[in-house]
């Protein structure tokens, strides 16, 4: 008896659970077209302030570019919703390829 109730209760602790649905996302640069693609958890706002905070230090194609052109010429654009059964990882790497993102 004991073991059917922490099931159903496990059960229901499952189900309460909602995933958060992630952002794919784009960064492009207004001044090149080059593009960025990337995913995230958070709102496109708070992704984009996390971009903004570390491309001072960062050492990756992205933070290169918007040092090199200025923050303030890329444009960021949520692309579509992830569903929660969809590796980010895996989406980000195909969207790579099909657009061609320089900045990745």
């Amino acid at each position: 008896m004991t073991e059917n109730r922490n099931r159903d209760h496990q059960a229901k602790w499952y189900s309460a659970q909602k995933p958060a649905k992630a952002l794919l996302y784009s960064l492009t640069c207004d001044l090149t077209g080059e593009m960025f693609i990337g995913a995230t958890a958070n709102s496109i706002q708070k992704r984009w302030w996390q971009h903004c905070a570390a491309y001072k230090e960062g050492n990756n194609k992205l933070y290169q570019s918007m040092r090199e052109h200025g923050k303030e010429n890329f444009t960021a654009v949520v692309i579509r919703e992830l569903e929660p059964w969809e590796n980010p990882e895996f989406v980000v790497n195909q969207y790579v390829t099909q657009v061609k993102a320089e900045l990745n």
